[in-house]
């Protein structure tokens, strides 16, 4: 009955949580107004995140705005809803964390999140600059997005994607402002396979760089014999740190969050448990902003996790038996992530990457370093440019071969036909289930067939049964083929002069 009591506060609470939540932005003064229809509107605001790409034509570049307060026909009304701002020219060198006036038409969004839109054609004006430390984060990445733009087409595109998680041809810097960084319709290419490969993921930050960072910064404090308490602060403060320097995004918010409650665990001298972990995130995140329930990016970097914490021991454990350590591991670890993420996968994209797991497999020798080497640029770029060119070459010979990976794969085979949205994810999920009872069956038959003979006789365990891993089976087979040729006797042939002489004296 506790336990029972606890879901059922935690399931109310999240569920009044998300209903204020929906009810605060649906009530807003800019969306009641975009209900309406268009109208001319004078917001202010503050910039959630830098200035990228323009995703509607005729426009140069787009970012989201938290609005303080917005001015309809005349009436100045607080708001605290989240619009999307598209802009031209010199009005796009907004910074994040900044405050801005601005003057434009306010619509109904035509496509993605259902926020409203507002055009700005001027009266772009700075209320307020970002704090120093915001100021220097953008500098930092200014110079590392300058340094990028001399490397060549993939690596313009996959570098700023893979350290910062925002692709090259999206983000802007005042060199890139009113021109493309590279060609669209081999950004778009690139995109596609990548996409078609299931290794697009790669180029959204996620929990890679902060293990990253944490597995670094345990092997120094352990070397110096630091408590786990001061380990657990210095993880605390370099978290944030990290994803500051990450372009904002659901997934990135979903690692600092359990990246943080693993350090808790930590100063309390508690085992971090990756499920229990996972679960108060989702819990504080949903609780905290609502609006992540819909997020496709918040649900996969979730899926993610809840597929590896779920399965990865098992099917690690399985894969061992017959593969060498250095490729049950990694190939595992994708197995269960993509079988975490698939349900939320099919619900924006129909299709599943067959060869998803064999990309990744394939490209995990490269993605660590070429992230360590990728953050080393971000860091460097703006001290020392050409120590961060040079690092962010090294990070574009590893997104080469990501690159050439996910083209090879991704033209090799299409994805799988699959049915999409909620019945393709029902789907998934049923395979799934029956996929567990049928290994659970075959275990059942395995254990009532086994042989209980000497264990009757002997009254005594009769030990484990052995099974050979494949590449055992394998090695066998060529030690006993080789053993056999060495046994082969070639004799010499008799020549036909030979035969011919002992005829002849016959």
């Amino acid at each position: 009955m506790p336990t029972l009591a606890v879901l059922a506060v935690v399931a109310l609470t999240t569920a009044l949580a998300a209903t204020v939540g929906h009810a605060s932005v649906r009530g807003g003064p800019a969306a009641r107004q975009v209900r309406l229809g268009k109208a001319l509107a004078e917001i202010r605001g503050e910039a959630v995140g830098p200035m990228s790409a323009s995703s509607r034509r005729g426009w140069d570049c787009q970012t989201e705005l938290r609005l303080q307060w917005v001015t309809l026909a005349g009436v100045r009304m607080p708001s605290n809803e989240r619009i999307m701002l598209f802009a031209r020219g010199r009005s796009c060198m907004l910074q994040q964390s900044g405050q801005y006036r601005a003057r434009g038409l306010l619509k109904p969004s035509a496509y993605g999140r259902p926020m409203p839109w507002l055009a700005v054609e001027d009266g772009m004006k700075q209320v307020s600059p970002p704090a120093p430390s915001r100021q220097l984060i953008a500098r930092m990445q200014g110079a590392f997005l300058e340094q990028t733009n001399r490397l060549e087409d993939q690596g313009r595109i996959l570098v700023p994607g893979l350290t910062m998680g925002i692709l090259g041809n999206q983000a802007l810097s005042e060199s890139s402002l009113g021109r493309p960084a590279v060609e669209p319709a081999y950004a778009a290419r690139l995109t596609h396979d990548f996409q078609a490969s299931g290794t697009l993921h790669l180029m959204a930050v996620s929990g890679g760089h902060f293990m990253i960072l944490a597995s670094l910064l345990v092997t120094i404090m352990r070397a110096f014999r630091s408590p786990p308490l001061l380990t657990a602060l210095v993880l605390s403060a370099a978290y944030p740190g990290l994803g500051m320097l990450m372009v904002p995004g659901d997934s990135v918010l979903r690692a600092q969050v359990m990246g943080l409650l693993s350090a808790l665990a930590l100063a309390a001298c508690r085992p971090a448990q990756s499920l229990n972990t996972l679960s108060w995130c989702v819990l504080l995140v949903l609780i905290l902003r609502p609006s992540m329930a819909a997020s496709f990016g918040f649900a996969l970097s979730c899926g993610a996790v809840l597929g590896i914490g779920l399965g990865n021991r098992r099917v690690m454990a399985l894969l061992e038996d017959h593969l060498p350590a250095f490729l049950a591991r990694p190939l595992a670890t994708t197995l269960c992530a993509q079988a975490g993420t698939l349900p939320v996968q099919v619900l924006f994209s129909p299709g599943l990457p067959l060869l998803a797991p064999l990309a990744n497999l394939l490209v995990t020798p490269v993605v660590d370093v070429a992230t360590v080497t990728g953050l080393l640029a971000l860091l460097t770029s703006w001290l020392w440019p050409a120590l961060g060119l040079l690092l962010a070459r090294l990070t574009s010979l590893g997104t080469g071969v990501m690159a050439f990976v996910s083209t090879w794969l991704g033209e090799v085979a299409a994805p799988a036909a699959w049915p999409s949205g909620p019945v393709g994810s029902a789907c998934l999920v049923g395979l799934g289930v029956m996929a567990v009872i049928i290994h659970r069956l075959i275990q059942f038959i395995r254990a009532r067939g086994q042989d209980r003979s000497w264990s009757a006789v002997t009254n005594v365990a009769s030990g484990v049964p052995f099974r050979p891993s494949a590449w055992s089976a394998i090695r066998g087979w060529l030690q006993q083929t080789y053993g056999l040729l060495a046994q082969l006797v070639f004799k010499k042939r008799p020549s036909l002069m030979s035969s011919d002489e002992g005829r002849f004296e016959s």
